[in-house]
């Protein structure tokens, strides 16, 4: 099937099918592979800039998933020596996972693999295709909101 003749359906999930493929393609390039949840290193990144770090259920919670599947990548990244376990000073029942340093430098060459795909497939749009591009991303975000999906932006604010 040409790609003109696919639906919106199918071109979204080719579209989002070949950027999981330049995202694994750059992170082997790189040799950063043993990245086995990259969101849950983000969210680690960024969410424990201020605290010592997050609960597993808080993980599981924010990224959608069970804790169970958590408690395996995490179990994994410890091994790997990117994460570690604190114990939760205000309850000493609980540990906290947190960023080792090679899980920080990880995380940031992650993060710079995923700024040269954009930078790559987006370099040959014009600022007014970025625009509607966005305005439709956006709306589409809000439309998966209505089905009960949260957005980055409220996961952010959930306490």
């Amino acid at each position: 099937m040409k790609t003109e003749d696919m639906t919106i359906e199918e071109l979204a999930r080719t579209v989002f099918h070949m950027h999981g493929h330049l995202i694994k393609k750059e992170f082997e390039t790189r040799d950063i592979t043993r990245v086995s949840h990259p969101h849950m290193l983000f969210m680690l990144r960024f969410r424990s800039k201020n605290s010592q770090g997050l609960s597993q259920k808080d993980i599981a919670d924010r990224l959608g998933v069970s804790t169970p599947t958590v408690a395996i990548s995490v179990k994994r990244m410890e091994k790997s020596g990117l994460l570690c376990k604190i114990p939760d000073e205000h309850d000493h029942r609980y540990n906290l996972i947190s960023l080792t340093e090679k899980g920080r430098r990880l995380t940031d060459e992650a993060i710079e693999a995923f700024d040269s795909i954009d930078r790559e497939i987006f370099n040959d749009f014009s600022p007014e295709d970025i625009a509607q591009l966005k305005r439709l991303l956006i709306h589409l975000m809000r439309n998966m909101e209505k089905q009960g999906i949260r957005s980055p932006e409220q996961l952010r604010t959930d306490n």
